[in-house]
């Protein structure tokens, strides 16, 4: 009886031990299958969302109050948690905050990135009314709007980061170079903002290469509190300066006017239409991997 239970006890052991073989070889495929499960997680959360708060399922985010964003974007932020949390238990066994969520001693990682990302919208800001490719118009200061929009821009910054950064790169580089790994995160990441209004070149550029700004990071250091704090003061001061952000219009403490749009002051787009916005991305790009390539010790 002991002899046969120990072999059953191996046995299911050895399964066990294959199976887990099994799902990390094919985890790689996960982050381009998660995309199915999220979107219709995600499309449920909102349905729900927009049901109980009134909104005709036919109206845009532009036609939304602020309000009415703070909450669609937090059940985005619960679906994506849902998906990427279930995903992650099921395929390797491990909880949410192991894809790079731990948060000590990331204060500085949040600090710079918070800054950083203020002061090239603020530079931004100022060559572009400086060259008159931008007017002032007035402020138009609303706490409660300006509070609402730091979340809504927060809660939008961690669903795409948790998606695309925490989970697509991460499994990718299970199966391909690191470098293979950020371009096809960072190309998802562009062609998930396709239906957004007032695309062309410069803003699909611009949006694959902050993808790059916010991979290399994520490979160097496997934490997310970086990117999720760049990305969402990026949005944030864009739309706190007056531009749109990636197309669509939020509050804005300063209210500007653009006369002609052109590849200098973003157009209808907003920054991110601009090549400001691309010497920025590059400039950022070039000084965390000439900083992460000398420190690379220290995230290994």
């Amino acid at each position: 009886m002991n002899q046969s239970y120990t072999s059953r006890l191996k046995y299911r052991e050895g399964t066990a031990q294959d199976n887990t073989q099994i799902r990390k070889g094919y985890l790689w495929i996960m982050g381009f299958v998660i995309v199915i499960p999220w979107l219709l997680i995600y499309g449920l959360c909102t349905y729900i969302t927009t049901s109980i708060l009134g909104i005709k399922i036919t109206s845009t985010e532009v036609d939304m109050s602020t309000t009415s964003l703070f909450w669609t974007s937090f059940s985005g932020l619960f679906a994506t948690v849902l998906t990427v949390a279930g995903a992650i238990k099921i395929m390797e066994r491990k909880r949410l905050r192991d894809i790079g969520l731990r948060i000590e001693n990331r204060t500085t990682d949040i600090i710079i990135g918070v800054i950083s990302a203020a002061l090239c919208i603020i530079i931004g800001y100022i060559v572009l009314i400086s060259t008159k490719q931008i007017e002032f118009i007035r402020t138009n200061f609303n706490l409660y709007e300006m509070s609402a929009t730091i979340f809504i821009f927060l809660f939008g910054a961690m669903i795409e980061e948790l998606l695309t950064r925490g989970y697509m790169q991460r499994v990718l580089m299970s199966r391909f170079n690191k470098y293979v790994a950020i371009l096809i995160s960072s190309l998802i990441f562009m062609l998930m903002h396709g239906a957004n209004p007032n695309l062309g070149i410069i803003p699909f550029l611009n949006l694959f290469l902050v993808g790059i700004l916010f991979g290399l990071s994520y490979q160097y250091t496997k934490n997310l509190w970086f990117p999720i704090a760049f990305h969402a003061s990026w949005n944030f001061f864009q739309s706190l300066f007056g531009f749109n952000v990636s197309g669509i219009s939020f509050y804005s403490a300063i209210e500007s006017r653009i006369h002609t749009p052109t590849i200098i002051n973003g157009g209808s787009f907003g920054f991110e239409g601009s090549i400001l916005s691309i010497l920025f991305e590059v400039g950022i790009i070039l000084c965390l991997f000439l900083y992460y390539h000398k420190s690379d010790e220290i995230y290994r």
